[in-house]
């Protein structure tokens, strides 16, 4: 702060901070490059001429913050405009667009007071623009989902629950985090609050904020007071989970210790570089289940489709990213996943080159049958090792044989093998991802334990056969709805009842014995 005073034909400039006068001097002599400095007395060199500058110098400029918001929330732009030009000095008018400067429908703002509602996720452009001029500043802002609530907290990694260490008191001050099996008590539960700019802050059942340590220690709860150990960026990863990192050291996350489990389970501490899932967490207000599929195709799925391979790996992670986001609602199961990935299959080796010409040839010649679909589920289960956290999905679109219960010769049915799922049937252009997403789902739920229920004979002379007589929608005495994808796999997996009630309970039976 300075204060300009009139002294003959120029002016001091006294800093107005400081208890004694202190007036700004140029130094004694003359040569360029010494410093200025403030003295006690005005003499001479205290003495200042001010020159109007007669270029051309505008902008605009926002004022800090505003470039992370979550939906819902509310925030004031404020922008300035300084010119050299006399007149040239606002007012400010503002704008916003999608990045591509399209209208957008993810925020709104008032044109002239700058308040802007954020709507959707998504990134967004904000404008403000002196009015009657091309002069203008772009902020680009990130709008996120909002994840205010009161939440369990699920490690990916380890499939326990964070929770205050040993069951201590909720309201007791300064105690450490761990890991330990759903109980669902209090100690538990964790609200998520927004402060602003992007951060939130986690708050205990007593109150307590989640505030992180120094690296590789153990993270504890303390009176909240908005330092920046205590509020808490959450991102979200590629598998639908969730990594915590605070303000205060943006490169490290809440995450698991690398000691075994005890008594006190395992203690959470703030770590960097992690290589597994002991950083990333499943947030939920339900009991959460986790289970890994793993996909792979061979050139026979590739070709049939009439696409590079690295086309196929996009289809089939957007086919399981659908269930995915499906099972999240309905069952509150998170599948872990990987990027599809390329198998060499049996069928792939016996024909070489894979062509559209040789892709329907079944094998011929004598020994093993590659085109088998019993052959090749035993191949790809000695390959591809599952288990009742782990389910592989192999792709092809070879022409596959099987032989059904009737003992009519079938092809390229799919089908759920111990902890395997063979995704064979092909389909037209115009229904695939119908029926690749409808039959994945179908397959899935029996490896988390749902029966099917469509109508199917085990003896064709005998219509009293149905091999699922007990529930069957046509003919069973405890009949389950036709609604249900077990018993159409071409039902919309988005519809609401695409799992009934009855195969809920058996899902959630199995998950809870394997999946928690």
């Amino acid at each position: 702060l300075w204060v300009i005073s009139k002294n003959g034909s120029a002016y001091t400039i006294k800093n107005g901070s400081e208890a004694t006068s202190s007036y700004l001097t140029a130094p004694s002599n003359t040569n360029l490059g010494e410093n200025i400095y403030t003295a006690n007395s005005i003499s001479s060199n205290s003495k200042w001429v001010f020159e109007k500058y007669t270029g051309s110098m505008e902008s605009v400029y926002f004022r800090a913050g505003g470039n992370n918001l979550i939906t819902g929330e509310t925030y004031v732009y404020d922008a300035y405009m300084y010119s050299t030009t006399i007149g040239e000095n606002g007012p400010i008018q503002y704008s916003v667009t999608n990045t591509d400067n399209t209208a957008t429908d993810k925020a709104t703002i008032d044109q002239y007071t700058g308040i802007l509602k954020a709507l959707k996720p998504g990134t967004i452009k904000v404008k403000a623009t002196y009015y009657g001029s091309p002069i203008y500043r772009i902020n680009t802002v990130t709008i996120e989902e909002s994840l205010e609530g009161t939440y369990y907290f699920k490690n990916a990694e380890h499939d326990k629950y964070m929770q205050i260490e040993n069951s201590s008191s909720v309201t007791e001050k300064d105690v450490k985090f761990e890991l330990w099996d759903f109980d669902g008590a209090s100690d538990q539960r964790w609200t998520i609050d927004y402060v602003g700019d992007g951060y939130y802050k986690i708050i205990s059942a007593g109150g307590y904020a989640v505030t992180a340590s120094s690296l590789d220690t153990d993270m504890t709860q303390t009176t909240y007071t908005g330092s920046d150990t205590q509020q808490w960026k959450i991102t979200k990863t590629s598998n639908g989970m969730y990594k915590f990192s605070p303000k205060s050291n943006t490169s490290a996350y809440m995450a698991t210790d690398d000691g075994a489990f005890t008594s006190y389970g395992r203690d959470i501490q703030l770590r960097q570089n992690r290589s597994d899932y002991s950083d990333e967490w499943y947030i939920g207000d339900k009991r959460i289940y986790i289970s890994t599929v793993n996909n792979y195709y061979d050139n026979g799925y590739s070709v049939f489709y009439n696409e590079n391979n690295s086309e196929s790996r996009i289809n089939i992670d957007g086919y399981i990213e659908q269930i995915s986001e499906r099972y999240k609602d309905i069952l509150g199961l998170q599948l872990l996943t990987n990027s599809a990935t390329y198998y060499s299959s049996p069928i792939d080796i016996c024909k070489g080159t894979v062509t559209s010409l040789n892709i329907d040839k079944l094998c011929s010649h004598s020994g093993t049958i590659h085109t088998d679909r019993n052959e090749i589920i035993s191949a790809f289960k000695s390959q591809y090792k599952g288990s009742d956290m782990i389910t592989n999905v192999y792709w092809s679109g070879h022409r596959i044989s099987s032989v059904s219960t009737s003992g009519i010769i079938d092809y390229n049915r799919s089908c759920s093998s111990g902890t395997s799922i063979i995704m064979i049937e092909r389909s037209t252009s115009s229904n695939r991802f119908q029926n690749s997403i409808g039959v994945l789902m179908h397959e899935l739920n029996h490896q988390y334990g749902a029966r099917d229920h469509y109508h199917e004979l085990a003896d064709l002379n005998d219509t009293s056969s149905c091999k699922f007589k007990d529930i069957c929608s046509v003919c069973g005495t405890n009949p389950r709805p036709k609604t249900c994808i077990m018993y159409d796999s071409r039902i919309d997996i988005n519809s609401s009842n695409v799992i009934c009630d009855a195969c809920i309970s058996e899902i959630l039976a199995h998950l809870g014995d394997h999946h928690d």
